[in-house]
């Protein structure tokens, strides 16, 4: 616990010159690397067998798999997406200048894992928060037929990757 006080105050004192996202990437490893250690400390992790595990988990056909599986449903998903949505509903193409994209490329991510390892009742825990958030604002902009279009296909997409990796 100490450790992790201590990860977050030098987080609030110390700024690094680096994008909010690697900021929060690099904190995660941080609080990663603490709970690690005191897994291993407390006899609870071999350290050893992990290490052994990861080689084998690295040298596997799966894993490259598993990084297209995921790779797919970032960026390429969110265009196909888009133009799906678009050109089904507005019969035009999409635009492209909204900043929603890295929150429907991490729902993908949570729900392919979820789906991928079998929790499937996880998925609405994904989608409802937004849904709830965005909805009236997407009814009042009447944006409703191409903001569903775009749930529907993100969500659909993400459970099918995720169905393939299982």
């Amino acid at each position: 616990g100490a450790a992790h006080f201590v990860i977050d105050a030098i987080q609030l004192r110390v700024k690094l010159p680096i994008p909010e996202l690697a900021r929060f990437a690099l904190d995660q490893l941080a609080h990663g690397v603490v709970i690690t250690l005191a897994l291993a400390g407390g006899g609870y992790l071999d350290l050893g067998a992990v290490v052994q595990s990861s080689l084998a988990v690295l040298q596997s056909d799966w894993l490259l798999i598993y990084l297209l599986g995921y790779a797919f449903v970032t960026m390429p998903a969110w265009v196909l997406v888009k133009f799906t949505a678009y050109g089904l509903v507005q019969g035009s193409a999409p635009q492209f200048g909204d900043s929603s994209k890295y929150l429907g490329i991490l729902e993908r991510l949570s729900i392919t894992t979820f789906v991928a390892v079998g929790q499937y009742y996880l998925v609405p825990m994904v989608i409802l928060p937004r849904l709830l958030v965005e909805w009236p604002q997407a009814t009042s902009e009447e944006r409703a037929p191409v903001y569903l279009a775009e749930l529907l296909a993100s969500v659909t997409l993400a459970e099918l990757v995720g169905l393939l990796l299982r």
